[in-house]
């Protein structure tokens, strides 16, 4: 679908988020993460998907523990907008789905299994929650070999961009994410795209000073980190 129709939709979509979101956080007088979860529809996938909506106080390894905490759940991750306000509050959204293709539903069970699963990640204060290991398949094992690591800097830009291109496979980004976190990286934002049997997935990062990354030896160091989290994390 294209031209005004998909425009119109777009707009309602996003509205309809912001007034979620909003009703959400005015609503919400507990010191605690609020997390909000609905199903959506969206391109992904003609059952839809699932938008978890994360808002809490910043801190080190947020995003870590988050993409952790989802690969637990065995909640494959579509997309994810990380966004951090001006009072040091993260408002965070993810794209979830279940290991089946489909999203999450309306089971309360599971839903208090997520909730309850989120918050005890986002607590967990200084701490990296490791990723899962899983079996390596032959497949995999091949496609292993291409998984490109770029590192992008551009004059106007107070970040660095990370493009991650790999055959996708459970936690890419909880492993990205704990590479990040124990290097002292932060996070800006992440956007997230599965194309087949391939992600694209990018994170705008700067040091702990808000700039970008511009020292060499940290540069080829996230870099060969990553390639060899990615490579390794499925075990023989």
């Amino acid at each position: 679908m294209s031209g005004p129709g998909r425009t119109m939709n777009t707009f309602s979509g996003i509205f309809h988020q912001y007034v979620w979101h909003t009703e959400g956080i005015a609503n919400f007088d507990d010191d605690g993460p609020l997390i909000l979860i609905q199903d959506i529809s969206e391109s992904t996938n003609n059952e839809g998907a699932t938008q978890v909506f994360i808002y809490t106080t910043n801190a080190d390894y947020l995003f870590a523990n988050c993409t952790a905490a989802f690969e637990k759940l065995n909640l494959n991750i579509y997309g994810a907008r990380i966004f951090t306000s001006s009072n040091n509050h993260c408002l965070d959204t993810f794209t979830v789905l279940e290991s089946n293709g489909r999203p999450v539903g309306n089971n309360s069970i599971r839903l208090e299994e997520i909730k309850n699963a989120l918050i005890t990640h986002l607590n967990a204060g200084n701490t990296i929650a490791a990723p899962t290991l899983f079996r390596r398949s032959r497949k995999e094992k091949y496609f292993a070999k291409s998984i490109e690591v770029t590192f992008i800097n551009m004059p106007e830009k107070n970040y660095s961009t990370l493009e991650v291109n790999c055959p996708d496979q459970p936690g890419i980004l909880a492993s990205v994410g704990k590479i990040l976190a124990s290097n002292n990286i932060n996070l800006k934002d992440a956007r997230i795209a599965t194309l087949g049997e391939r992600v694209e997935d990018l994170f705008f990062i700067t040091d702990k000073t808000g700039q970008r990354i511009e020292e060499q030896a940290l540069v080829e160091k996230l870099q060969s980190e990553i390639k060899t989290e990615l490579e390794e994390r499925l075990v023989a």
